[in-house]
């Protein structure tokens, strides 16, 4: 006798499918808000904690394994046999996905002491998912926010706006409302207020879109203007580690040489795979290229001060800034994945003030972002709040593979551009390299994995977004409402004991 599977199972899985491949591998930015819908119906209107707890797994666990499903490609990097890594990779989305699954679960939870069945509770849960996401950005233990609601509407400017008021998650919440609305319409069209809602919440989202997109052009028109150029290698995974730091510094000086000239220049992640040293051979090679171009390059690098550091850094015909170091590393371990495991080298989390500014050269204010960091809003927001007039984001993707990872990180770069409303340069090893503009559009983009570089015109913006200037305040939201749970709980208790 085979057994049924419901038909709401199946569409909870589905859809969780859709919304994990629509963060990285498409561009159907309206689409989100149909995708979520089945999961905010199903969670709103569930019957018992069981039907709660089922509806969710049902949905996050696809979800994240989907957009997890990237580290499998790891396996090519780890030195041992494809009989023991391709198993290891497995388990480690598996576990992954538990453990992302568990931090959303922990903030959305006391959603069952709230719901009522009522209209509320679509925008009650909306940010109680929200309050998951920024969990799992800054929960202390293996913080790695990869998936987030908001990765879905990247490729529509106008509805990332909002996120230079409360930042990313205020998208999701945007998103997941209107899901939860839309799923109602469909659910009982015979109901006016849900309608009212959508109306209310598309028309506020459009107005501001629109003001904040004329904003953000008005302020980078009177910005200072420069030129600025994004360079990359084609170096994938072992053979961008068989380099000797010499001949990549060679190597980005050829590219840089035979493009355009520009103001400012930008090198990936470790484009100069050694310690900095102002008397190193390979960094002196770089500041005479900047003495050539008359620019500021910045690059990536390593950097020995008691402990091993991945850096960046700006030089100049004068010399090299302060270097920032980053403060985030890869999970597991760096230089190699999981590293910590193989026993290769790994690099240290900076926590060191002295390395956590913005890097300054030629009167610049540079934000920076090595690799995975660009993933963290508030450590990029950090930057801008100390002064950043610009970001710059050096990664090397290539141990991505081919993967839809490349695409799914380099949106990460597009919602910081928004953010803080600067203009974000992202250079990466083997690509993905761009120019984004302060409103979320890519004004230069190199996607393919070869040598090459883009150029076009940025600006210098010193106003600070809302979200830079408060940061996370929308998360306090969910927070008050996850207290009023537990009040509200509490009190069902002490008055069933009676």
């Amino acid at each position: 006798m085979m057994c049924k599977i419901a038909p709401q199972s199946v569409l909870l899985i589905f859809s969780g499918i859709i919304c994990g491949l629509i963060q990285g591998s498409f561009s159907l930015p309206y689409l989100a808000f149909i995708c979520y819908s089945p999961m905010m119906y199903a969670l709103v209107h569930a019957e018992g904690r069981f039907g709660f707890f089922k509806g969710f797994m049902l949905f996050f666990a696809p979800y994240y394994a989907v957009s997890l499903s990237f580290l499998l490609s790891v396996h090519r990097l780890i030195p041992a046999s494809p009989l023991l890594t391709v198993p290891l990779m497995i388990l480690t989305v598996a576990l992954l996905t538990v453990w992302e699954c568990l931090l959303m679960l922990i903030p959305v939870y006391p959603f069952l002491w709230l719901k009522r069945i009522k209209y509320a509770d679509t925008f009650a849960l909306a940010l109680l998912i929200t309050g998951g996401e920024w969990l799992q950005e800054n929960i202390f233990f293996l913080s790695f926010p990869w998936s987030g609601v908001w990765l879905s509407v990247t490729g529509s400017p106008i509805l990332l706006q909002p996120a230079n008021l409360l930042g990313s998650r205020f998208v999701s919440f945007i998103i997941l409302s209107a899901g939860g609305l839309i799923a109602e319409l469909v659910m009982k069209p015979e109901k006016k207020a849900p309608a009212a809602f959508l109306v209310l919440l598309f028309t506020g989202v459009f107005s501001y879109g629109g003001y904040s997109l004329d904003r953000c052009k008005e302020l980078s028109q009177n910005g200072v203007k420069l030129t600025a150029l994004c360079v990359q290698d084609d170096a994938e995974g072992l053979k961008k580690n068989e380099m000797t730091s010499m001949e990549a510094a060679l190597t980005y000086e050829k590219i840089a040489k035979s493009s355009s000239d520009a103001d400012l220049v930008l090198f990936p992640e470790t484009a100069v795979p050694c310690d900095y040293s102002s008397s190193a051979q390979e960094f002196e090679i770089l500041r005479k290229l900047a003495a050539e171009k008359n620019c500021v390059i910045v690059t990536g690098c390593f950097l020995h001060d008691g402990k091993d550091y991945n850096s960046m850094l700006a030089i100049t015909d004068e010399g090299a800034s302060d270097p920032y170091c980053k403060q985030r590393l890869v999970p597991f371990g760096e230089k190699i994945p999981f590293a910590l495991f193989t026993g290769a080298d790994t690099l240290s989390e900076c926590s060191d003030k002295r390395y956590l500014k913005p890097t300054e050269a030629d009167g610049m204010k540079i934000g920076c972002a090595v690799c995975v960091e660009s993933v963290y809003s508030s450590l990029v927001k950090q930057q801008t709040k100390e002064g950043a007039q610009l970001i710059c984001v050096s990664t090397n993707d290539s141990w991505f593979g081919k993967s839809f990872a490349r695409y799914q990180h380099y949106r990460h770069c597009i919602m910081r551009a928004v953010e803080n409303r600067k203009w974000l340069l992202r250079s990466g090893n083997c690509g993905i390299s761009a120019i984004i503009s302060p409103w979320g559009e890519e004004t230069a983009i190199l996607e393919e994995s070869c040598e090459g570089a883009v150029s076009g015109e940025i600006s210098l913006i010193t106003e600070r977004s809302l979200y830079a200037r408060t940061g996370d305040l929308f998360i306090t939201l969910p927070a008050a409402l996850c207290v009023l749970a537990v009040i509200r709980r509490y009190r069902q208790h002490s008055t069933a004991s009676a």
